[in-house]
């Protein structure tokens, strides 16, 4: 995933903006994606040359569990589509 400065700056803004909405703890989240601190600290912050897999991963996660809970998704203008960075879903739908 090679994306310019603006578009880092844009993705990190609506990863932000979509972590607050979903109001979880970043416990509850690693443990449900599998994540690290530091993988879920460098897939919010969409760090360059990061797994792009797990960016996508936790993008998914936080759309899915904030229409769960009946609130509105922040759209991503950038992560729209994955086309190339397959994952296994592992956390459940409630």
């Amino acid at each position: 995933m090679s994306l310019n400065q603006r578009q880092l700056a844009q993705t990190r803004l609506e990863m932000a903006k979509n972590f607050e909405e979903l109001n979880q703890s970043s416990e509850e989240i690693k443990r449900d994606l599998g994540f690290s601190s530091l993988d879920l600290k460098n897939a919010l912050e969409v760090v360059p040359h990061y797994n792009p897999t797990n960016v996508w991963k936790l993008r998914d996660y936080l759309e899915e569990k904030i229409y769960e809970q009946g609130k509105t998704f922040y759209p991503f203008s950038v992560l729209q589509t994955n086309y190339y960075y397959t994952y296994e879903k592992n956390w459940s739908s409630h």
